[in-house]
Formats: structure tokens, sequence, C-alpha cells
């Protein structure tokens, strides 16, 4: 089982960074709308 993970970045700001969940569809849906047509072409269709 993977678990969430906080650590400490620049400055000291703090991010947990965790597996993405079935209750998150619609923020990464509204995260990939959000990008430009380039970038979803080399984010999706480039390796």
């Amino acid at each position: 089982m993977i678990t969430d993970t906080t650590t400490v970045l620049i400055q000291d700001r703090w991010v947990t960074i965790r597996p993405i969940r079935s209750t998150d569809s619609s923020m990464e849906a509204g995260f990939v709308r959000n990008l430009s047509t380039a970038t979803k072409h080399f984010r999706f269709f480039c390796a």
C-alpha cells in the first residue's frame, strides 16, 4: 500500500505527495482542461 508522504521544499514550504484517488477526478479534469494544446500533446502523445 502506498501512503502519503510529506516533505519540505525550498524556504520551509511543506507539501504532501500522494497517489491520485478516484475522488480527484474533477480536479484532474480541470487541470487537463486548462493545459495548452501544445502541453496536452507533449504530455499525452509523446514518449
